[in-house]
């Protein structure tokens, strides 16, 4: 590996720089860093195309064959953008930067209309960079590489995941203009940006491209920070629907998935595009979105993707210092499973994101619940449920559980003109007849599919024209509209009772984790997610021990990181099931506190009476717990638990 470091006093096509080459910045090809860089310092990775502050010793990373651009960090270059001419540019007044200089637009900028050359475009200031210097870094090479790539994959195998799809048109009003700063980046371990799409031709491409590449850029920049996973996810369920060939013939006619992979060209064609369009927005990895293979010919060729995808993510690796990770949102159908050949694909993915929602809906003619954890004995269909579907995949085909991902639904299904009769005791509505009669608010403008995000639904349930049931068998709620003249509308949803009750599931279960569908769909202050992200086990970094004082007072220790302990999150410790104390928003309830600067830790320390009187085989545990200090909880997630022994009380 050999390092090539190059000062300039003119950078060409940009602008003169203005001071000279400092010597202290000294880059290391065999560790991919920079020795010497700082805060003071922005860095571009594709030829001054996008600049990036320097914030941390996390950003001085830079694997493959890339040459790293720096300068001295200019606020106004940061908050512009590269004139790109297939964009739009909608907003008066935006800043773009074009053959040296700044542009800003008087109005709608439409694609193609170039700065210096349309009138839309103002030309401003030269762009002149302070100590431009510039380093190029070679990737890995022989069994160096090899063992890079396989080092890499273990240590993402090893990890729980919470994966976030985020919907490119969440950005519009029917989801509230769901941007990227609103992502509670710290609950999630991968960002799945849906979806760039297949078209007809067999290749793919970004679906909005009004606002997708920009959305793009930005999503890159704020996983590379957050230390998330970015990965692209191809298709949907629309996309996947699209009839291609022989439309008007049901029993040959091919969606977009299979027409692209018919022949072993077509999978040529449709991987080799899929890793370019990766490689091109910056995505650290492919998750395949085929909504379903249902025949033996679909799973073949399904099959053939995934094979010829890990080939080609594997190659590029290589040269780019980087393991691409290589994911696959699947059926929840345990009728469809066969046809994604789980015993040969499995093994190429790193996980298996199986969609455990969508089980009954306004498409059913009676009503149901839409992610039920468990069956209820009345269920027409004892296998719809996350349980059976996730044992399925596990105990039928072999997929190891760490690598299978349970889907929780941040959305509900209704269906209108529902009686209240109870087929199941206590459960008024539930399986009753129902039609798509209602219109949600992520429904198409003509549906009637009565699809609602969570914080929607969770307003209904606030009113008084809703009334909550709790099916103890499945785990899961629902809504039955009960006031006068109402048109009977049964809400199978999600909340934090029910995603506590996955969450705990899925660690006792021991599954790699979780995907959420979709993160838009969440409150404000991500209720369901902060309840999701305690699969993350390094986020709330508890340590949790009882000892006696050599005062002889016995306590009560948790240690948390900085983070958690500031945050609003209530954490509280319980001793053979009474409440000892908690943790909320930086202050100790009924407990002392010691911060280790150090580690960035703090550790809590109670002693109440009900600690004194804790003996062997006694029960310690620290949950995290819904509301605040003071309030009645009505839910937790348990964070760690242990049993004394008589050596902890010496």
């Amino acid at each position: 590996m050999k390092l090539k470091q190059i000062a300039i006093s003119v950078l060409i096509g940009i602008g003169s720089t203005t001071a000279a080459y400092a010597t202290d910045l000294v880059a290391n090809d065999n560790t991919n860093k920079i020795q010497g860089i700082d805060i003071s310092y922005m860095y571009s990775l594709d030829n001054g195309a996008n600049w990036r502050a320097y914030e941390s010793e996390r950003d001085n990373n830079f694997p493959g064959k890339v040459t790293v651009e720096l300068a001295k960090v200019d606020k106004k270059l940061l908050s512009s953008s590269t004139w790109e001419t297939g964009e739009s540019y909608g907003k008066p007044d935006t800043i773009v930067r074009h053959n040296g200089f700044y542009w800003t637009n008087g109005w709608w900028a439409n694609p193609g209309e170039e700065p210096g050359v349309n009138g839309v475009w103002k030309k401003g200031e030269k762009i002149l960079l302070e100590d431009y210097k510039k380093f190029d870094f070679t990737p890995f090479t022989g069994q160096a590489a090899i063992d890079y790539q396989t080092k890499i994959k273990n240590e993402i195998a090893s990890k729980r995941k919470v994966i976030g799809y985020f919907p490119e048109w969440g950005v519009y009003d029917a989801h509230d203009n769901f941007t990227p700063d609103k992502v509670a980046w710290d609950q999630i371990s991968h960002l799945n940006y849906g979806f760039a799409v297949v078209t007809k031709e067999g290749v793919v491409e970004v679906h909005d491209t009004y606002k997708g590449p920009g959305l793009m850029r930005d999503i890159a920049q704020r996983t590379a920070r957050a230390n998330v996973s970015n990965m692209i996810s191809i298709g949907g369920y629309t996309n996947s629907q699209l009839c291609v060939l022989y439309c008007d013939d049901a029993e040959n006619a091919l969606n977009v998935f299979e027409a692209a992979t018919a022949t072993p060209a077509g999978v040529e064609r449709l991987a080799n595009s899929i890793v370019a369009h990766t490689e091109q927005w910056g995505f650290d990895g492919v998750d395949i979105d085929w909504e379903y293979p249902t025949t033996e010919k679909a799973g073949a060729q399904f099959t053939s993707l995934v094979q010829s995808l890990r080939t080609k993510l594997d190659a590029l690796g290589i040269k780019k210092d980087k393991y691409y990770q290589l994911t696959a949102a699947v059926t929840a159908n345990y009728a469809n499973i066969p046809y994604i050949n789980p015993k040969v694909t499995a093994p190429l993915l790193d996980t298996v994101n199986v969609m455990t929602y969508d089980y009954h809906g306004a498409f059913d003619n009676i009503t149901g619940h839409n992610s039920p954890l468990y069956a209820n004995s009345k269920d027409v269909n004892q296998k719809f449920n996350i349980d059976s579907t996730m044992k399925e995949y596990n105990l039928v085909y072999g997929v190891p559980k760490e690598k299978l991902l349970v889907g929780l639904s941040w959305y509900g299904r209704a269906w209108g003109n529902v009686a209240n009769k109870e087929i199941v005791s206590g459960l008024p509505g539930f399986l009753n007849p129902g039609e798509a009669a209602v219109h949600g608010q992520w429904d198409n403008k003509d549906e009637l599919n009565g699809v609602n995000p969570y914080y929607v639904v969770k307003n209904k349930s606030l009113s008084q024209q809703y009334q909550r049931f709790w099916d103890e068998q499945a785990k899961v709620p629902y809504l039955l509209s009960t006031a006068a003249g109402s048109k009977g509308e049964f809400h199978s949803y999600d909340d934090v009772e029910s995603i506590t009750g996955k969450v705990n599931y899925i660690k006792k279960e021991g599954y790699g984790g979780a995907i959420i569908w979709e993160l838009s769909g969440d409150t404000a202050d991500h209720e369901l997610g902060s309840i999701s992200a305690t699969l993350l086990k390094q986020d709330e970094g508890v340590q949790l021990n009882v000892l006696r004082e050599p005062k002889g007072k016995i306590a009560v220790e948790v240690t948390l990181d900085t983070k958690t302990f500031k945050a609003n999150k209530r954490i509280m410790f319980y001793v053979d099931g009474k409440y000892v104390g908690e943790t909320y928003a930086g202050t100790a309830y009924y407990a002392d506190k010691s911060f280790n600067e150090f580690n960035r830790t703090v550790t809590v320390k109670t002693y109440t009476s009900h600690v004194q009187n804790i003996k062997p085989g006694s029960e310690v545990k620290v949950v995290l717990a819904t509301g605040k200090p003071g309030w009645v909880h009505r839910s937790d997630v348990l964070l760690a638990k242990l049993n004394v022994t008589k050596d902890m009380l010496k």
